[in-house]
């Protein structure tokens, strides 16, 4: 596996469970969040934790980050496997 994607899959293992701490302690993410009447609200599992503007921005940022990653580990992980497999031949 080359250097970029090995420190890729390190990045993405870090975001990965900081995502799931910080989703947990905060009390939801900002995707599933809502914007009432001004008032900023993070979500989970149906329940709403009201947070600051910065806070559900971070959320948000956050989790688009998650998401993107998460996209790009599935494809990036087939490549490593393939280059793995050229090196074993």
């Amino acid at each position: 596996m080359n250097r970029f994607l090995k420190y890729f899959f390190i990045a993405w293992a870090i975001n990965l469970v900081l995502f799931f701490i910080l989703t947990a302690y905060l009390g939801g993410d900002a995707i599933n969040g809502k914007i009432i009447d001004g008032r900023y609200f993070l979500a989970s599992h149906g329940r709403l934790t009201e947070v600051s503007h910065r806070v559900f921005v971070y959320s948000e940022v956050h989790s688009v980050i998650f998401i993107v990653l998460g996209v790009l580990a599935m494809p990036l992980a087939i490549l490593a496997k393939r280059q793995n497999k050229k090196r074993r031949h």
